[in-house]
Order: structure tokens, then sequence, then C-alpha cells
């Protein structure tokens, strides 16, 4: 069934404005991903620098994709005030009017249109638009400061570790404590803070999207034509990629806390260990006084406390030091090779992404994280964004019927 030709030219130019605001709004994340999203180069801790390359591909990726999906929504408000001008006057079904309303740099070579085709320069903004409102939601704030609490932390696990291990330093120059944790120091919230800015930024451009779904759901009922369908099919191309984000984002977060998480444990439980092996060596129903004593009577650590006591019980506290960090390990590189994935999308066939996600399943919950996580893995949203701008066409294509 054919559909004609029908245009409402204040309500197109009104969703072009709107899109003109999202386009604006969304371009904030180019400098939000750049400066929230990475690690530093200088950043400590064994893990973190071998999640660092990774993050680093998956920042400049995904910055690249939120502004490319910004300037599609900037484009799309600039063709539909072009449009508006062009149905402006639709009995006729010419450029006059736009051309009349654009201004042509005075350059040689300059193309001024005629009745046939568009002059090309800057578009005069269609008077007496429709309101379609501003986007909402489409928001940056800060992350979460990245407090470095690894040292309080281990404090409260290690009870009174830390006094041994002051006093061991003093008379040694080495520190058991600090030996058997240093695969799992850093400053694990800086990989939380990383997580919470991809979701802040997913979360932005999906609440762009729900602004303009319910722009294209308002224009639909104004405008048929081949032109309006040409611009339904590129809308739902560019909405199913701007929601995609929010999907991404989310999940991403909920792996970095994970990640997060498990540094944090795996720090505790080596500290706990050591304090357990100390306790068992002493044997005493009040540890903690003796060892004050002994350590204090005693300049070389004393003869219940030899020295290889202490070491032989840190190398088994670093013992478990290192099965924890392979696992821990085997984690970045799963979620390396997932990130590095979802980066490169063309690059992935048939059930490559569910591959490279499968092994991370265990840390999410089997409630939204899950679902988010499905629809993370589902890549096409991304693989069919719209690489070219939209067009109501040229010639006679945008009084065309359906």
């Amino acid at each position: 069934m054919t559909e004609q030709l029908a245009a409402k030219t204040p309500e197109i130019a009104g969703l072009g404005n709107l899109l003109d605001r999202i386009g604006a709004d969304t371009l904030a994340s180019h400098h939000y991903l750049l400066d929230n999203a990475g690690l530093g180069e200088n950043v400590v801790g064994e893990i973190l620098k071998k999640l660092r390359p990774y993050i680093a591909r998956f920042q400049e990726m995904t910055r690249t994709r939120h502004v490319h999906l910004s300037a599609n929504c900037g484009e799309m408000g600039a063709e539909l005030n072009k449009a508006a001008w062009l149905y402006a006057d639709q009995d006729r079904k010419n450029y006059d009017l736009l051309n009349a309303h654009t201004s042509v740099p005075p350059l040689p070579g300059s193309d001024r249109g005629s009745s046939d085709h568009a002059a090309a320069g800057h578009v005069d903004e269609f008077d007496g638009a429709a309101d379609y409102g501003h986007p909402h939601g489409i928001d940056y704030p800060p992350t979460n400061p990245a407090i470095d609490d690894i040292r309080d932390v281990l404090a409260d696990a290690s009870e009174w570790l830390g006094e041994i291990d002051r006093t061991i330093f003093e008379l040694s120059g080495w520190s058991p404590l600090r030996e058997a944790t240093i695969p799992v120091t850093g400053n694990w919230n800086e990989i939380r803070r990383i997580g919470q800015a991809y979701q802040i930024a997913g979360d932005a451009m999906e609440a762009a999207a729900e602004s303009l779904a319910a722009g294209v759901r308002r224009v639909d009922g104004h405008w048929n034509g081949a032109a309006a369908q040409a611009f339904t099919d590129y809308a739902d191309r560019q909405l199913a990629a701007m929601r995609w984000e929010g999907h991404a984002g989310r999940t991403i977060a909920a792996i970095c806390t994970a990640i997060a998480e498990q540094l944090r444990g795996a720090a505790l439980a080596v500290v706990r260990k050591i304090v357990e092996l100390l306790e068992s060596e002493v044997a005493l129903d009040n540890a903690r006084g003796a060892l004050k004593v002994v350590l204090k009577k005693v300049p070389v650590v004393g003869t219940a406390w030899q020295v290889e006591s202490i070491i032989e019980i840190c190398l088994t506290a670093m013992d478990l030091t290192k099965d924890l960090i392979v696992k821990i390990e085997q984690v970045v590189d799963d979620f390396g090779g997932f990130l590095d994935a979802l980066g490169d999308p063309e690059g992935q066939v048939g059930q490559k992404i569910d591959d490279t996600l499968r092994p991370l399943n265990d840390l999410l919950d089997y409630g939204k994280q899950a679902v988010e996580a499905g629809k993370t893995a589902d890549i096409r949203p991304v693989l069919d964004t719209p690489d070219e701008d939209f067009s109501v066409g040229t010639g006679d294509e945008p009084w065309r019927d359906a």
C-alpha cells in the first residue's frame, strides 16, 4: 500500500532542534571519557598495571563510539531543519525556499544551488518549530574519588601484626607484611572508579536515546512518505546503538567492582594467613602481650621468634598470595579479552563475544546483571550503527511517496 507524502514542517523542525540539543549534550562524553575512564601511566600495583593497556584500548574505542553517536544526532538535526524548509512549500516541490534561507560563503566555486538541488552553506533555523522539549538525564557527574584505603584495610585485618612488622622492619629493614602483599597492592578503588565512569557515560547515552525515541514517536504521526520511512529506519539503528552503550557501561561497572573486591579479598586473606601462622607459632593464651614483651626485650627478635621462623611464615603466606594472584590475573585477562572484543566488533564472528564473556559470568549475579551482560554481548546494534549522515535525499527524493 502506497504511503503518500505528508509533512507538518513545525513538527519536523521541532524534532530537528531536539536532535541538535542531544548531539551537543552527548558530545560532553568526549572529554569525560578521556578524563575519567582510564588508568594513568604511573599506576601502582601489578594487577592494575596488567589491566591498564586493556582499559586504554577500550577507553579510546568507547570515546570514538560516543563521539560518532553524538555527531550522528547533530547531523540528523541539521537535515531535519533543511527538510522543514523543503516541505514548507510542498506544492512547488523544489529547492528555492531552502536556498533562499541558505548562506553560501563568498568563495570561488561555491554552489548556490538551483530549483533542482540544494545550495551548499549554512541553513537558517526554521521559523515556528514545534516545542519538542529538552533531553533529560544526559549528565556526566564526577566519579566517586578513588580513595586508597589499602593501609587502613590491612591494618584492620592484621590486628597486632602491624606492630610486629614495624619492629622487624626497624631491626632488619625488611617488612614481611609488605613483602607478602606486594602483588595485591595498589589502589583497588581505581578499578571501581573506572567502572563507574563507563556506567555514567553509558547511562547518559541511553538517556539521550529515550529522549530521541519520544521525539521519533511524536513525529511519526506528522510525516509520511519515502523520506519519512528512511528517517525511521535510520533512527531505529541509531537508537539501538545508543541504548547498547547503557548495557555495556553497567556490565563493565559490575565486572570492575567484582575485580576490585577480589583484590581486596586477596590482600585480606594473605594478611589473615600471616596472623594465623604467627598465632599458632606463639601457642600462648595472650599472644599479643607475649609478642610485645619479647620484641621490646630482645633486640634481634628473640630466641622464640627467630628471623628464620618469620621468613618461613611469610613464605607460606606468599605461596597463598601467588595462588590468589594467578586466579585474579586470569580474571583480568578474561576481562581484557572481553573489552578488546567489544571494542572491535567488526573483528568478531559468531559467538566470540559470548565466548569472551562466559568466563566472567561467575562475577555477575544471575539477575539484572546477567541480563545486562547478555544485551552487551549482542553487538548487532554496534555493527548496525549508521556510518553515513542521514539525508532526506536529492532531486525529487524528498517528495516521493513510499
